[in-house]
Formats: C-alpha cells, sequence, structure tokens
C-alpha cells in the first residue's frame, strides 16, 4: 500500500509517482512482476482499518508484486493507450522522435 502525507498533497503525489515507477522498474529488473491498483483508493476506509494508516497519510494505490502468470486469460488483456503524439509536443531535434 502506498501512501502519502496529506500536507503538502500536491508534491507528496509526485513523489510518490515517481517512487512507484522506480520501484516497479526495480522489480521488472529483478524479475518480479507488478501491478498497480489504484481501485485500492475507493477501499480506504476497510484499508486504514486493517493496516493501521493514520489520518494524515492519503492512500494512493496498492501494489502487487510478484511472478505474472502468462498463461492466465487475463494476461492477454492490453487496455488502449494514447499515442504520444496526443499528449506531447517535441520541438527542436526531438521532434524527429514522433
Amino acid at each position: 500500500m502506498l501512501t502519502v502525507s496529506r500536507h503538502p498533497l500536491a508534491g507528496g503525489l509526485i513523489d510518490a509517482g515517481l517512487f512507484l515507477q522506480a520501484l516497479m522498474l526495480a522489480a521488472r529488473h529483478a524479475g518480479l512482476d507488478t501491478c498497480a491498483q489504484a481501485s485500492f483508493i475507493d477501499l480506504y476506509p476497510v484499508l486504514r482499518r486493517h493496516l493501521d494508516i493514520p489520518d494524515d497519510q492519503l492512500v494512493v494505490c496498492g501494489l502487487s508484486l510478484g511472478y505474472a502468470d502468462g498463461d492466465h486469460r487475463l494476461s492477454s488483456l492490453h487496455t488502449p493507450r494514447e499515442p504520444v503524439a496526443g499528449f506531447a509536443t517535441f520541438y527542436g531535434d526531438a521532434a524527429d522522435l514522433s
């Protein structure tokens, strides 16, 4: 479970996102698979009760860590992604990358 302090929240959320990405990349490098689960946000009352999360902490997400089952039917599920050109503009030499 990843949490951040409510004070200051904006910086904490940025830090949490950077930490989460680094953790997921490090896990992959170690041969482990991950799945960030933002749906845990909706379960914060239950999580607080069972995990003793202080009131000044905001639940950001959960993270599953382990070995993926490539044969499971959900392993072939892929959600659509926005093309890079839909959310980024490149200028100068970087324009050649798009």
